[in-house]
């Protein structure tokens, strides 16, 4: 049986350099990306990002770096939040 992991406990793991993501409070490793994705990522990430900052429309952001959504926590490739939304970031 798995064992089951609390939010708060999430942000006490280890560094150990694993990627994962806790749902169903269950951690998930992820496997590395790809070439491709990483290259698709970086592509996403360069178009939009000089305007967005110009403009002040908020800001991308890249892997590695964890969201949480209620009780799920996942790591995304990519991210943008709009300017009305940057509030919603902590550092932990």
């Amino acid at each position: 049986m798995p064992t089951r992991i609390q939010v708060t406990d999430y942000g006490h793991r280890p560094d150990d350099g694993r990627r994962v993501e806790r749902i169903d409070e269950e951690l998930i490793d992820l496997p590395a990306s790809d070439g491709f994705l990483q290259l698709v990522a970086i592509a996403f990430q360069r178009l939009p990002d000089e305007p967005i900052l110009l403009r002040e429309m908020g800001v991308v952001r890249t892997a590695p770096f964890d969201v949480r959504l209620a009780d799920v926590i996942v790591q995304p490739d990519i991210l943008y939040l709009s300017a009305g939304r940057c509030h919603i970031t902590t550092r932990d």
